[in-house]
C-alpha cells in the first residue's frame, strides 16, 4: 500500500433516506449491509448514559418476520452470543423487540473483513505473509471452538455449528488485538 492511501475498510455505511430513523432504543445512522436474512446498522442508543455510543444493530429481514424458523434461527444467534465469551467473538450488548421485529446489538469493529483485505492484497500483489495468515486462522479456530462448545444458562451444550464461515464475516480489528 502507498502512503497516503487509505487501508480497506469496512463497506460504505449507506445513509438512511430521510436520515436518522428512531428503532426501539436505538437510531440508526446508516445501514451497513443486507445479508440473506438480516439487515446491519450502524446505530447509537437514544440514552446519552448508555455505552457504547455507537454499535451495530442487527434487524431481521422483512420477508422474514413472518417465518417461523428466520425468526427461531434469529432468537438462537441472539442465544448464542450471550453464551459465548471470546476475545475473538464479536459482542452482543443485548437483543430484543420491537413491535414484532426482533434485534441484537452489537460492537462495531474498526476494521475491515477478511474478504476485502484479500481483495486488496490480490489485487496489489502483496501476500498477507506466514506469521499474519496463521494469526488469523488461529483466531478464526479459537472463535468457533467458543461458538461450537458453548453452553447454555443450565450447562447443557448448545449444539451449535457455524454455517457461515466465510471472508466476509471475519473482521480484523486495527488495534492489533485479537478480534478488535
Amino acid at each position: 500500500m502507498s502512503s497516503g492511501e487509505k487501508p480497506p475498510g469496512r463497506p460504505v455505511p449507506r445513509p438512511l433516506s430521510g436520515g436518522p430513523v428512531k428503532f426501539g432504543p436505538f437510531v440508526l445512522e446508516a445501514r451497513l449491509a443486507v445479508g440473506g436474512t438480516a439487515e446491519v446498522y450502524i446505530a447509537h442508543p437514544i440514552d446519552p448514559q448508555a455505552q457504547p455510543r455507537r454499535l451495530v444493530v442487527k434487524r431481521l429481514l422483512p420477508q422474514f418476520l413472518s417465518d417461523p424458523e428466520g425468526r427461531t434461527m434469529f432468537e438462537r444467534e441472539a442465544a448464542l452470543h450471550a453464551a459465548v465469551h471470546d476475545d475473538n467473538v464479536v459482542k452482543v450488548f443485548g437483543s430484543g423487540v420491537v413491535g414484532d421485529e426482533p434485534w441484537l446489538s452489537m460492537e462495531l469493529i474498526d476494521g475491515c473483513d477478511l474478504f476485502r483485505l484479500l481483495r486488496r492484497t490480490t489485487t496489489q500483489g502483496i501476500a498477507l505473509g506466514a506469521g499474519l495468515s496463521a494469526h488469523i486462522a488461529r483466531a478464526i479456530l479459537g472463535a468457533l471452538e467458543s461458538v461450537h462448545t458453548a453452553r447454555d444458562a443450565n450447562g447443557a451444550p448448545m449444539g451449535i455449528i457455524h454455517r457461515d464461515v466465510t471472508p466476509s464475516n471475519v473482521y480484523l480489528g486495527t488495534s492489533g488485538s485479537p478480534g478488535r
